[in-house]
């Protein structure tokens, strides 16, 4: 067990601090991490525990509409006054009216898309201003009775409720986080369900030790504890993880408690980015992917992913997209990163534009001026047009460097109007910073969400809905009519193996189109070139072997027993392996 000096010493950290024995079950959180989990609630509103009873005045504020309201349906909403069969799962919803009444609410909702960054209603409950309010630029819920203001701010979605008492007309609840492990989800109370009374330090009771399934939500997290418990398969530090519906930046570590083993989590949580990235940059080395049900926003459906390997580029996208820090996009060319990035900005709420500046293609003696612009030409550069939005940078691995450490000062030490930076690269920037090519500082802080694309071969489940999607858009570009694929066709486009990648499958269903006249496109009329034998499994490992050895080369700098170190085999098996593949220096 942990001691009491063990715990004084953990309650002043900074820091969540959750230990897990060799049973998986939790036997110490301490104060900061029982008020991420929502163990504990932090607030200035106070108020009792008990239910919703008829008469009672509720307030709800949830975007989007089913996803962190306890499953909300519409024969819930009900329960205040609301009928209206057109809410829709992903609407925001404002809504005010009567527990038990059958009629009579106030409400507005509509889709995400709407364009609109802030929504309001208004209303009055017993002669006082009701003001209810979604920021979605900000990220902040708010709701407004007289003279008090309760509000809520959120990462990617909440279901924020504020409940009047019908009969003493003052505060009877208020949505706070961590509402998922009291069990206090809107769906939840409109229900008949109970809520537990806030106060300052107010603590759900728990006897310890207790399974982790009743603290913490199943998801990730837990798997890679019961994980690191069993395997000794230790993620690594500063992942990206979800709990309770929170986004939390943990780092896992194994222990040895009385022969046995033990897991030791440290966490943050993700809205606290900010000052944990300026006090300890870089935090991540990579966003993990993040198996979350819903988000509040949702790319557009040309971003199309079935196969595991792009869900979880794209996945990794949209949860990056709302914050500030850079993203490196790295892939195959044509694997889609251009349009991953503007599918980002979209997604970001910026307000300004999304400027590309192509420099795989650009000379270097202009890549200056278009970057940062000249006074004496009148020409502003990118940085200055992208502000206040996304500023995309083609082939960063082409930046000369006194240019990278220019664009890491104008990153690194933004103005009020920066725009957040989004790089792509085909180029392999781990091992081009550790040989000393490229800044490591510069790479330190546009990797830190890094996110890979996948070649098409690697994402056989995505060829076919690509297929149709870009058939269908082409076939509409062109202004003819619709056209679909022979059953031989299918076949050549899924055995072929798109060394292009999505562009080149893009060019070849427009060559298809313009050359076939009939509604059905054959084989014939495709005409790919031949693929390439396929390399044994052996040749294969070979080639991928040998890639390890040279980027680990160039990234030690050559050092063998760091090498040694990194790859955790032995000298004889290193010096074999390196005069095998003629890279001995």
């Amino acid at each position: 067990m942990v001691s009491s000096w063990e715990r004084s010493m953990l309650e002043e950290m900074d820091q969540g601090i959750m230990m897990v024995n060799d049973d998986s079950d939790i036997v110490f959180i301490n104060n900061k991490g029982k008020e991420i989990i929502g163990m504990i609630h932090q607030s200035s509103a106070f108020h009792d525990g008990g239910q919703l009873n008829p008469g009672d005045f509720v307030c709800i504020v949830d975007f989007p509409f089913g996803a962190d309201d306890g499953g909300l349906r519409i024969s819930d909403l009900q329960r205040i006054g609301v009928n209206n069969p057109s809410i829709d799962q992903g609407d925001y919803l404002l809504a005010m009216g009567t527990y038990g009444a059958i009629a009579g609410a106030r409400y507005i909702h509509g889709k995400s898309y709407d364009g609109n960054e802030v929504l309001r209603m208004d209303g009055t409950w017993e002669d006082r201003a009701v003001h209810l309010t979604l920021n979605r630029k900000a990220r902040r819920m708010e709701v407004a009775v007289g003279g008090m203001r309760y509000g809520v701010s959120y990462l990617t979605s909440y279901g924020f409720m504020v409940v009047l008492d019908g009969k003493t007309k003052g505060l009877k609840f208020v949505q706070a986080h961590g509402y998922t492990i009291r069990r206090e989800a809107i769906a939840t109370l409109l229900r008949g369900g109970t809520f537990i009374a806030k106060g300052k330090g107010e603590e759900r009771s728990i006897t310890w030790p207790v399974s982790m399934e009743k603290v913490i939500a199943p998801g990730e997290l837990i798997e890679a504890i019961k994980k690191g418990l069993h395997n000794s398969d230790i993620p690594k530090p500063h992942s990206l993880y979800e709990l309770n519906k929170r986004l939390i930046l943990g780092t896992l570590k194994r222990l040895v408690v009385d022969d046995k083993p033990w897991i030791s989590l440290e966490f943050s949580e993700i809205l606290d980015l900010d000052t944990m990235l300026k006090d300890r940059p870089p935090v991540l080395e990579q966003l993990e992917s993040l198996d979350m049900t819903t988000l509040s926003k949702k790319f557009s459906t040309d971003m199309i992913a079935f196969s595991g390997k792009r869900q979880k580029a794209l996945n990794m996208a949209l949860k990056a997209a709302p914050l500030k820090y850079p993203i490196l996009l790295q892939g195959e060319r044509g694997t889609g990163k251009n349009r991953l990035a503007r599918e980002i900005h979209e997604a970001s709420g910026k307000t300004g534009p999304m400027i590309k500046v192509d420099l795989s293609s650009m000379k270097e003696s202009t890549m200056a001026i278009a970057l940062f612009g000249n006074s004496r030409l009148k020409k502003k550069g990118a940085m200055e047009m992208a502000s206040k939005g996304t500023l995309y940078l083609r082939g960063i691995h082409r930046l000369p460097g006194h240019l990278q450490g220019a664009l890491y000062e104008g990153i690194y030490k933004p103005s009020e109007h920066a725009p957040r930076i989004i790089v792509g690269t085909t180029h392999d920037l781990i091992s081009t910073a550790g040989a000393g090519i490229f800044l490591e500082d510069l790479f330190d802080w546009i990797s830190t969400f890094t996110i890979t694309l996948p070649p098409l071969r690697e994402c056989s489940d995505d060829l076919i809905p690509l297929l149709d999607k870009l058939l269908e858009e082409t076939c509409k570009e062109l202004g003819v009519s619709k056209k679909k694929f022979s059953a031989e066709a299918l076949k050549q486009l899924m055995e072929y193996h798109w060394p292009g990648n999505v562009a080149e499958l893009e060019k070849f269903i427009m060559r298809a189109v313009h050359l076939n006249e009939s509604d059905i496109i054959d084989d014939r009329t495709l005409q790919l070139p031949k693929s390439p034998t396929p390399l044994s499994l052996k040749a294969q490992l070979s080639i991928a072997e040998k890639n390890i050895l040279e980027r680990e080369m160039k990234r030690c700098r050559g050092d063998k027993r760091r090498i040694m170190k990194e790859l955790n085999i032995s000298k004889t098996s290193l010096y074999d392996k390196l005069n095998a593949y003629d890279l001995m220096d």
